[in-house]
């Protein structure tokens, strides 16, 4: 009996076997996406850094969501002599999936940046942007992440020239109607320079599609919004740019601007399309009684009927500068987020 015990606390003593289970977090494979953040021009400031699935690119090239993001103080890569630069600092993700990936980025030069609301997580003027681009081309290049570690480098310094494109619908109403013959709604610049809000000089930059009779610039997308919340797009709560329930559509409404109104500006002497974006104040955005299944963007599929409910408008300019509408300032939910109130911000767009 005693010799029997004695064994047993012999054994008790001895670590136990370690081995991997069948929960899941055990088995994910995680990396480190890191290195150098180039930074050139007089502009000063903090910088973040968004970090992109490669599929799900941010404006201009797409319409995605960051997955994570990451700052680099200003006092780390800025040296206090002046000067243009270039100035380097390190970075890093870690706990990064294997896969492709982009990397976008800006340095707060008006130190007006919070990721935290739509209507402050932007660049506007005096601001510096960039990210993981080719030098000359500005396209995108995709970082491949296979195992432990990979190093990149990431360029900022794209001065941004203009504030983004902050908008109302002139009149007054918190909605319209689209029928059955569509809608056509007018959206005009309003400059909001209140609280944290810093956007006094909005701007659309309009440029014609190489066809002289449609716009390559602003692009517009009309999504079906959450009927609960307005700040979040159906089907997309957790605001990852990916449909939460893949059996479900990502409803956008077929819309477009009519450059009718504005061509003469967005003309050369010859009569020919400008080469170069023009600032204009307003736009005639048409919408179609059409809905679309835009879950894969590049391939958007034709839904048999409109659904109803509100949906929201985005305006993308081609500097990637984005500006939606309802946002936290419409009076519904400013006071909650601690933002200024303005009507104008709270318009939807409904079908019934």
């Amino acid at each position: 009996m005693t010799r029997a015990l004695a064994l047993l606390m012999l054994g008790a003593c001895n670590a136990p076997p370690v081995f991997a289970t069948a929960d899941p977090p055990q088995h994910v494979t995680s990396g480190l996406i890191e290195g150098n953040v180039v930074a050139v021009g007089p502009a000063r400031g903090d910088v973040t850094l968004f970090l992109f699935d490669a599929e799900r690119l941010p404006p201009p090239y797409g319409f995605g969501q960051p997955l994570t993001f990451a700052t680099v103080k200003a006092s780390a890569l800025f040296s206090g002599d002046g000067g243009s630069g270039p100035f380097t600092a390190p970075f890093a993700f870690s706990l990064v999936a294997p896969g492709s990936y982009f990397i976008a980025g800006l340095v707060d030069a008006n130190a007006d940046f919070i990721p935290f609301y739509s209507v402050t997580a932007g660049t506007n003027a005096g601001d510096v942007s960039g990210g993981s681009v080719d030098p000359l081309t500005l396209a995108p290049n995709v970082i491949a992440l296979k195992d432990v570690a990979t190093k990149v480098g990431v360029s900022l310094g794209q001065a941004v020239p203009v504030d983004r494109p902050v908008f109302q619908v002139p009149g007054g109403a918190p909605s319209a109607t689209v029928g059955s013959m569509g809608a056509v709604v007018q959206l005009q610049t309003v400059g909001i320079d209140e609280d944290v809000i810093h956007e006094p000089r909005p701007v659309f930059l309009a440029q014609l599609a190489d066809d002289g009779v449609s716009l390559a610039w602003p692009k517009v997308v009309v999504r079906k919004i959450d009927k609960d919340n307005p700040l979040l797009d159906e089907n997309d709560l957790d605001k990852n740019g990916v449909p939460d329930d893949p059996t479900k559509p990502s409803v956008v409404l077929a819309a477009g601007f009519d450059p009718t109104p504005i061509i003469l500006q967005l003309v050369d002497g010859m009569g020919m399309p400008k080469k170069t974006p023009t600032a204009v104040g307003e736009l005639t955005l048409i919408v179609r009684s059409q809905a679309l299944d835009a879950t894969d963007p590049s391939a958007p599929k034709m839904l048999p009927s409109v659904p109803a409910g509100n949906y929201a408008i985005t305006v993308i300019d081609p500097t990637g500068q984005t500006w939606r509408v309802p946002n936290e300032l419409a009076p519904a939910i400013a006071p909650t987020a601690g933002l200024p109130a303005h009507d104008s911000q709270g318009f939807v767009l409904q079908v019934q």
